[in-house]
């Protein structure tokens, strides 16, 4: 029996399963085929024809071109962008320039015999960089140009239109009248065309500017994948440090050119300085306020907080944090902070030392203080050989030995770690490591220089993109915190440290996309972080007629995490500061934040279908389909929805309530939309569905208030006085101090029993939760004052009457 019960609910469930499956296959179709629908309208949809006013009809003519006058009106509106061209322009001077820069720098790449890969893939990083640049401004001049061709379309279809009307008006005497009328619109008509050319030149003349500048770009690209390919063929393999012809290269000409070039770099830095002497001012201006602020908010917060280590050093924090959001800024968007053009290498160098001085503070183990340090000395002394232009061979030995020494570093604390058994996680990255650091040296010893200097570029970047993130992460959640407890508002000040925490998971997936955007972009998957957020987009996987990707993913899981946030904290707002104002009961308290949490998750699940792709208008077919899985088997749980809600808007039981069920009694903990929790006194929870609440008998202990009466019935022996039995019941009532005076108590002599006179003392008490413990106490004073009076409480009696019977009978 029990078999075939669980294979009705195996089945049972398949088939909802299967229904839901069904149900989402038509929505996604839709979706798709909506979306597809969109998209090839707007490659391929022409404005249709006007349809010609019915002849010999004046009425429609006066419409027809009253209509055509305002619409002459509002084309002047329509076709005025001089913003997006001049914009334009600023933007394509800027990018040719940079183009000319570039391509210089190909020409000298070419006839440098130093040349490796790390500054070919620089340069072509620079050149799709570029791409994208075109790409986005170039995008307003396209839509610019498709408004104007559809305006041209539909003022030429409307001087077709008046040539008709000019032709019924040769053919009938009473449009003869209006000719003179005709002559005047076809004249605005041939007007507005001729606006309209003027604007759209303008626009064709930027574009093919565009196309040009992409055009060079792409030849461009191409040119330096093809310098790339012999690389990437022999692994860039050059001479062998362990060789002699290796440091034959150092010589007194490499000592020269390296003076040279530090003598070039220190101008360019000092022509960059004065350039941009007013940027860096403002800069040094708000690090020395934003190191005040920090070390202020010492005094606000907590030295076992995360964030106290920030306030020890305020100096290098506030550095941290300018450049660190500078960079961020820059990440989105570019332009915003162009003036870090040129500054790229000094600005990392001073963001490294800054996490060189909040490392000491905030990393609590040695070994990772040691490990950051070394990992930061090495991406600085690999900055100052690219700010000076060294020779690539110096780049070739410093790595070498670089590497040989974090690898000694990893090795050694991997031994200490395991014997000291500790540090799991650290462990494993620091073998990690050292395998990598390895391979790094094999590389070297076979005269793969340029591989090994990109693994290892590679593997720095990495390891520091890894170590800025978690200080942001920490610093993010440090203001956050610092924000709450500095509010007016008294709810966000006590529930601060749960507010972060909550929202962590989203500070922390944020920050985790931009390090995989980097970390693809540092790996050279995608030449750009444009590229490698465009790809990351654009990736897409295919479940039947639904095509999802990991971006519409990762979006529907922020929506969900951020709806659901977002209800708590009104929860939260309620049930603390608005609803207690009202003196609201408790159980309306808990029902209006219910349905506020339910109205949010509808919410909720409609902006993550958008999200989806899904399209709302296909929803009436989701309602269809639940019908039917209604009528298969889904009937007990919408009954006990739909139950949930009565219960929540007649509210026969609240959260608090004490409930009797079926021989059950406990307080109602969480009344849910589908099922409602009741713990018994024996502290055990009973999950009740809301159908059996609605349907069934339930006894509220509690629904009106929580004054209740207590009976405690007591029998004593025949010929006891009745009148002193009656008084010892009132006095123990009387003087207990949880008994009521209002009602008053009652002793009441009920019965003659068959062993014993039966009596029954009725009082009542305030608080439901304490009847036991009245009862009890009431029952030890009824014991203490029968046995001072004497009075006797009989066990049963019975009579047994035995007769005798004659033989015989």
């Amino acid at each position: 029996m029990t078999i075939a019960c669980n294979c009705k609910v195996v089945m049972r469930y398949a088939g909802i399963l299967f229904l839901l499956l069904f149900m989402l296959v038509p929505l996604a179709k839709g979706a798709e085929e909506g979306n597809g629908s969109a998209v090839s309208a707007s490659k391929t949809e022409t404005p249709t024809p006007e349809k010609l006013p019915p002849p010999k009809n004046i009425v429609d003519f006066l419409s027809y071109v009253t209509d055509l006058s305002m619409r002459f009106v509002e084309l002047e509106g329509q076709i005025d962008a001089p913003v997006i061209l001049s914009r334009f322009q600023k933007e394509i001077s800027d990018i040719s320039n940079q183009m000319q820069v570039l391509s210089r720098q190909v020409s000298a790449a070419s006839s440098d015999g130093e040349i490796n890969y790390d500054q070919l893939e620089l340069i072509k990083r620079k050149a799709y960089k570029l791409g994208y640049r075109i790409e986005r401004v170039s995008t307003p001049v396209l839509k610019r140009i498709e408004n104007l061709s559809t305006l041209n379309t539909e003022w030429v279809q409307k001087k077709a239109v008046l040539d008709t009307w000019v032709k019924i008006a040769k053919q009938n005497l009473s449009f003869q009248l209006l000719q003179e009328d005709i002559i005047t619109h076809q004249r605005k008509v041939d007007l507005a065309l001729e606006h309209i050319l003027k604007k759209l030149n303008p626009a064709l003349a930027a574009h093919k500017k565009s196309v040009d500048l992409e055009v060079k770009i792409h030849s461009l690209t191409l040119d330096m994948t093809k310098r790339i390919q012999p690389f990437r063929k022999n692994g860039g393999k050059v001479v062998s440090i362990f060789s002699v012809e290796f440091y034959s290269q150092m010589n007194k000409q490499l000592l020269e050119t390296i003076w040279k070039n530090a003598i070039a770099a220190a101008g360019i830095q000092k022509q960059l300085f004065a350039d941009q002497f007013n940027f860096i001012l403002v800069l040094c201006l708000a690090v020395f306020i934003l190191s005040i602020l920090i070390h202020r908010s010492k005094k606000i917060m907590q030295a076992s907080a995360d964030g106290y280590s920030f306030t020890q050093r305020p100096v290098a924090s506030a550095i941290f944090l300018c450049l660190a959001g500078l960079t961020l800024i820059d990440f989105f968007n570019e332009d915003a902070v162009p003036l870090f053009q040129g500054w790229e290498t000094m600005k990392r160098i001073i963001i490294l030392v800054s996490i060189v001085r909040l490392s000491r503070v905030l990393l609590d183990v040695f070994w990772k203080k040691r490990f950051v340090f070394q990992i930061i000395m090495a991406i600085m002394a690999i900055e100052f050989f690219k700010l000076l232009n060294l020779p690539q061979s110096v780049f070739y030995l410093y790595t070498f030995f670089a590497t040989a020494l974090i690898l000694i570093f990893c090795l050694g604390q991997s031994w200490y770690l395991s014997r000291q058994k500790i540090s799991f996680f650290g462990l494993l990255g620091l073998r990690f490591v050292s395998l990598i650091l390895f391979g790094i040296l094999v590389l070297e010893l076979f005269g793969f220089q340029d591989l090994a200097l990109y693994s290892f570029n590679s593997l720095l970047d990495i390891s520091i993109y890894t170590v800025v993130f978690w200080m942001l992460l920490l610093a993010t959640k440090t203001l956050l915190e610092l924000l709450l407890q500095t509010t007016p508002l008294a709810v966000a000040r006590k529930n601060s440290v749960v507010i972060v925490s909550q929202l962590t998971p989203v500070i922390m997936l944020f920050y985790s996309f931009i390090l995989f955007i980097l970390a693809l972009q540092t790996l050279g998957v995608y030449p750009t972080k444009e590229a490698a957020m465009k790809g990351f987009q654009s990736f897409q996987l295919a479940a039947g007629f639904w095509a999802v990707s990991p971006g519409m993913i990762v979006d529907a899981a922020i929506t969900i995490y951020l709806v659901s946030l977002f209800s708590k904290a009104i929860q939260g707002l309620l049930l603390q500061e608005v609803l207690p104002r009202y003196n609201a009961a408790m159980g309306v308290q808990f029902s209006i934040v219910r349905l506020v949490n339910y109205a949010m998750l509808a919410i909720g699940l409609i902006l993550v279908l958008h999200v989806l792709g899904v399209q709302l208008t296909n929803l009436t077919i989701l309602g269809g389909a639940l019908g039917i899985g209604v009528g298969f088997g889904l009937q007990a749980i919408v009954n006990n929805l739909a139950s949930g809600l009565i219960l929540l808007f007649e509210r026969p039981i609240k959260v608090g309530d004490i409930i009797q069920v079926n021989n059950e009694a406990g307080e109602i903990k969480k009344l849910g939309l589908r099922a409602t929790v009741v713990q018994t006194f024996d502290n055990a929870e009973i999950v009740i569905p809301n159908s059996d609440l609605v349907t069934g008998q339930v006894t509220n202990w509690t629904l009106a208030e929580r004054l209740t009466r207590v009976k405690i019935p007591v029998g004593v022996a025949y010929g006891t006085d009745i009148t002193k039995v009656l008084e010892i019941l009132m006095s123990c009532a009387d003087e207990s101090p949880m008994v009521l005076s209002k009602p008053s108590p009652r002793a009441l002599f009920l019965s003659f029993g068959e062993s014993s006179l039966d009596f029954e003392l009725r009082v009542w008490i305030p608080e439901f939760n304490e009847r036991l413990t009245v009862l009890s106490e009431l029952n030890q004073d009824i014991n203490s004052e029968f046995k001072l009076a004497g009075i006797e409480i009989p066990f049963p009696q019975r009579d047994v009457h035995l007769y005798e019977t004659k033989e015989g009978e």
